[in-house]
Formats: C-alpha cells, structure tokens, sequence
C-alpha cells in the first residue's frame, strides 16, 4: 500500500512539474488560434441572430456580442486585432461595426489609434459616434493623432455625431483645438426660437470639455484673445461660461463691457462669469443695465444680475439691489427680493426682504415669503406673525405653515395668540434643531390629495394622462388604508362605475387618478378657484384660468374629469409653464408616471433651470406626485417650488 501511495505521489508531482513547465511558442500559437476560431464562431452565431432581429438590435449587440469582441480583443494577438480591425470597417451591420472601436482601443501603441481613425469622415454616424465616445472615454495619450483629429473636426459631422468629439479633441489640451471646438458652435435656437437639440447638446459637451483644461495657453487664450474672435452670441456665450468656470480674472473688464450686450444670452453670461471672478467695481455698470433690460426675454439676466450683486458682499451692491426691492416695478420687486435671501445676513437687506411680505402685490407677497423661508434668523418671527393679518387667505395658510416649521409651535391663524407667546418667547427663543415639515392645524378642508395637504384656494391640477396611465395595478379596498397623509399611500376602491376600469383589487391609473380629483374637487367649498390641466404629447386646460367652483363650476369641473381619456407622449413643461402663466393661482400639483417626451424642453436639468426662473417672479408652490417610479425630477421640482414631493407606489 506504501508503496501505492509512493507511485501516486510521483505521478502527480510529475503533473504539476509538467503543468509548471513554459508551453512551446508553437503550442501556444495553436491555443491562442484555436481560441480566436472559437470566438469567432460564436461572434458569426451572435451577428445572425442581430441580423434576425427586427427590433432591440443595440440591446442584443450588448447582451451577445460585445461580450465576445471584447474575449477577442483580451487574447492580445496581432490575428485578434485584425480581426476585429477588420469587422470595423467591413462588418455586417454598422451597428455590430461600431461595437468594435472600444475593443480595438484596448490594443496598446498608436495601430490601434489609427485603425479607428481611418477613413473615420466616411464611415456611417453610428460607427463615428462610437469611434468617438471610445476614444473619449478611453486612457491614452492621443497627442501623436492630433493632425488626424483636427482633421476629423474640421469635416462635417452629423448633428448627433457632433457632441461625441468635444471629449476627444479636449485630450490635446492644445489651444489650436479649444479654437476648433468653440468655432463649431452654432445657434441654440433657430430664427424662428425653436430649439436645436444637437447644437444645445454639442455646447454642453464643449463646456464640459474644456472646463477640466490645464493648458494654460488655452486659459490666456479665452481669457485675452477668444472674445473678440468670436463671430456670434452662442460662442461668446460659451467664452464666458468658461471664464467664470476657470476664474480667468484677467478678463473681467471684458466681462463688464458685455453686460451692455444687445443678447440677453450674452449679457447673463458676463454677469454670471463676474459673480466667480469677483465683481469688482462692475456694480454701477450692472445697476445701469438692470435700468435698461425689461420684459421676459432678459428675465434670465435680471435674476443674475441681481443675484451676483446680492452675492458680491458689497454695501453699495446690495444697496442697488434693495432699491428695486422697493422700486415701482412688480417684476423687478420680486426678483430683488429673490435675491436678498443669498445676503440677509446683512441687517438693511433682511430687513427690505421683510418689508416684502407687506407688498401689495401678492405676487410679490408669495416671493418675499419664498425667500423668508430660506432664512433662519430671529428677527423674522415677529414680520411673519403680522403676516399673518393678511386678508388672502391662502397667503395666511403658508405664512402659518412656515411660523410652524421655524418655531415648533402651532397657534392657528390667531395673530394675536402668536404675539403673546413671542413677547414670552423672544429673549430666549431658540430654532428648533429639526426643520422637518409638520402638518399645520388649518386643514382647510381636513384634505389632501394623493398624500398632499390641500390649504389654497387658488388651485391648479396638471395631469399625466399619456398611455402608460391605462396601465392595470394593484389596489386595496377603501378602508385599509395605511400610513396615513404622509404614508405616499393611494387607495382606489369599488367596482366599475362610469368609463372606469376596476376590478377586485385591479385598476387603471387614469381611474385611480379621477377618483383621487374627484374627491377633491367635491369637498372643496365654492369659494375656492380651480383649473385642470392634463396632458400628453400637448397639453389640454379646461378653462384658460382659474374659474370658481360656485354656482356651474363643480359641476362642469367634475364633468371634465369623468371625461378624460388617455393619448400619447408626456409633454410636462409645456404644461406647467402654461400653468404658470394664470396670475391667479398660488399653488400647482403636478402628477406624472413617467419622464418627459415632448414639448419645448424635455431635458430634465434644463426644465428644472427653467422653471425655477419663470417661478421667481410668482413663487407659486408646486407640489409634486409620481406616479408608480421615483422621479428625481419631481423631487427637485418640488424643492425648488416651495412644494411637496409624494411618491404613490400603493393603491
């Protein structure tokens, strides 16, 4: 048996001897063959079954034939990389071409560089784009195909090709090729104000780009020679943008001169530069502008302006600001006092933001309340407790909701319990450490909807009704209901009824929806004012403002919504900014189940951006439902608006 055991042993320390030993050239050659052969097997299986399908091909080139090149690309031969070389340019299908530029980039040494280069200005836009976003994304020096790249963003590239070469070319870090960037930026909007996607898109890209440079012939060159080279308002723009992004002080006297600028674009941009490289002495020329500049085409550099004044830390800036604070403009009113938030540790403009809430326009009233809000400072107490006397009763509710929230205390709409506790309380009056938002006792109407306090008047609805709303989903009968207003729980009950579609313990959104505002609208009393606006791929309003719900108004009102069908696309900017525009309403609940698809903006940072600024001038609260999937979208438009966010994800 020893003896058994001995021969074993042997053998197996002759395997691992054996196994440890180098393998031939000529063995490994034949392997490393016979692996690229079996690999190319299964990359001409997967390229018929692409080829096959008539629909998902750039999901099934992922799922089962990227995973391939790139076992190809990792047998580092010389056969692998023509191989896959090869398919680049004479592959089946542009799209399976294009899914070989990344692999082929794994290659060390500048072959691989010029493969995917090659003849590049000729190829479809799918594999340009690709070759492109691997070249990007991809760490290696590309500084030995700068001629090659040059060339290559000299050609025209298709519109959704274009964006992908800003991260390419920025790699040079060389000024030459920040020159050829911002040359090719073309007009944002067409002379007839429509959007330009791709040329929005390719703007972005080239900031992105080129705010990360280190090159400091780049930075003297936008800061001393690109401004006055550049041959329209969206290049100058993007200048500027940079100037502020690398604080390039060295241009701020430029910057000053542009303020003046006949495009509200350009003007908005040299503000916004000043406010990162300092303002400096550039207050009067801002405060003479801001004189000039009126209607809503410059609102975006009148919100800046003031804003970089509030900012700058200067008494005579924040002096200019609190003049339109108290000037005879509404408009002008509301954005300096927007403004005055960003300063109200300086003592005169807290007390010009307070004096706001005393404004006889309740536009401006909304505003000042706004920016209050986001100020903790004890002198705020007693101007909000005479706030209270308002006589709009919806201005009172929110007052009361914020004297809540700051102090932990709840007196109801009584001014005067309020100041018997502030005489007691002030001298040693303390913010509450939590700033968590608690449900007022004014329940006007002891409502809500979807989860959502309802304590305005002035009420307007926008609803997604686009096809995904006919989607069936679970629903608990009326009465078990859980968690409460703030459990983000919807309960839709009963059997079919009118055009709706439940069943047991299935129904529609749409249904779930109209029940909701259903109730809604039945409970309020006939003081109140209403629209409701739904939308698909357009929008669709009832009335064209808010109209009451005395006398007809509930009745046609709950008619509407018994009415409503569902279509298709999700069009929610063009909706709320509509909404915004009735100078009646106070406070907006927007319900949508998915991401934007049409209208003028269907960028959500960009529709966020442009809400926010069209909000300023009213600070109309937006609260903010989704509908079955997190939106982070409505979470930031709720925030931005002074609203609540609810995520329903029972029924």
């Amino acid at each position: 048996m020893h003896r058994e055991a001995r021969a074993l042993t042997g053998s197996l320390g002759i395997a691992l001897l054996v196994s440890l030993l180098p393998i031939s050239p000529a063995l490994a050659f034949e392997k490393a063959a016979q692996d690229l052969s079996s690999l190319v097997a299964r990359y001409r299986a997967g390229c018929q079954q692409v080829i096959a399908t008539r629909s998902g091909r750039e999901e099934k080139i992922k799922e089962s034939i990227t995973p391939v090149l790139e076992k190809i690309a990792a047998l580092g031969s010389d056969d692998a990389f023509k191989f896959l070389v090869g398919e680049l340019r004479k592959g089946p299908l542009p799209e399976i071409s294009a899914a070989c530029a990344a692999p082929i980039l794994t290659f060390s040494g500048d072959r691989a560089v010029a493969a995917v280069l090659g003849d590049l200005p000729r190829r479809p836009p799918v594999i340009q784009k690709a070759v492109l976003e691997a070249l990007g994304s991809a760490s290696r020096d590309l500084a030995g195909a700068e001629r090659d790249l040059l060339a290559l963003g000299r050609s025209r590239l298709p519109d959704d090709v274009l964006p992908a070469l800003p991260a390419v070319l920025a790699k040079l870090d060389s000024e030459e090729a920040a020159r050829l960037l911002i040359a090719q930026v073309r007009p944002a909007r067409s002379a007839r104000g429509q959007a330009d996607a791709a040329a929005e898109s390719y703007e972005k890209e080239v900031i992105a780009a080129l705010r990360k440079t280190k090159s400091e012939s780049i930075k003297a060159y936008l800061a001393t020679r690109a401004l006055s080279s550049a041959s329209q308002p969206d290049q100058l723009v993007v200048i500027i943008t940079l100037i502020g992004e690398l604080n390039l002080a060295d241009a701020r006297d430029d910057l000053v001169k542009l303020i003046g600028n006949r495009s509200p674009e350009v003007a908005a941009a040299a503000v916004s530069a000043l406010t990162k490289v300092g303002v400096g002495n550039a207050t009067d020329a801002i405060a003479r502008a801001l004189e000039r500049q009126q209607g809503s085409e410059t609102l975006t550099f009148r919100i800046q302006s003031m804003d970089a004044l509030a900012t700058s830390g200067k008494d005579d800036a924040i002096d200019v600001v609190i003049r339109f604070a108290r000037g005879r403009d509404p408009e002008m009113r509301s954005i300096a006092i927007g403004s005055l938030a960003l300063a109200a540790r300086h003592p005169r403009a807290l007390n010009a933001l307070l004096e706001g809430l005393k404004d006889e326009q309740p536009a401006v009233r909304s505003v000042a309340l706004r920016a209050v809000s986001r100020v903790r400072e004890k002198a705020m107490i007693g101007p909000l407790i005479d706030a209270l006397e308002s006589d709009d009763y919806s201005f009172q509710v929110k007052v009361l909701q914020l004297l809540v929230n700051l102090t932990g205390q709840n007196m109801g709409l009584v001014p005067g319990d309020w100041r018997k506790w502030w005489d007691i309380a002030e001298a040693r009056f303390e913010f509450p450490k939590s700033d968590e938002k608690s449900f007022t006792s004014v329940r006007a109407y002891d409502l809500d909807y979807f989860g959502i306090e309802v304590s305005s008047k002035r009420l307007g609805f926008v609803v997604d009704i686009s096809s995904s709303m006919t989607e069936m989903v679970k629903v608990r009968r009326r009465g078990e209901r859980s968690g409460g207003a703030s459990g983000g729980t919807t309960v839709a009950g009963g059997k079919k009824g009118g055009d709706e579609e439940i069943k047991g313990d299935r129904a529609r959104k749409i249904d779930v929806l109209k029940k909701e505002l259903t109730k809604v609208i039945r409970k309020l009393p006939p003081d109140t004012f209403i629209n409701i606006l739904t939308f698909d791929a357009t929008y669709r309003a009832w009335q064209k403002q808010l109209q009451p719900l005395a006398g007809p108004g509930r009745a046609r009102a709950l008619k509407y919504v018994e009415d409503i069908k569902t279509g298709f696309g999700t069009n929610v900017f063009d909706t709320l900014e509509f909404a915004l525009q009735d100078k009646r309403v106070d406070t907006i609940y927007l319900l949508t189940d998915g991401l934007p698809t049409r209208g003028r903006i269907t960028n959500p940072d960009a529709i966020v951006e442009e809400i926010r600024k069209q909000n300023r001038l009213r600070a109309v609260t937006i609260h903010c439902i989704a509908f079955g999937e997190e939106s982070d979208l409505l979470k930031r438009l709720a925030a931005d608006n002074g609203g609540e966010y609810r995520f329903v994800d029972e029924y």
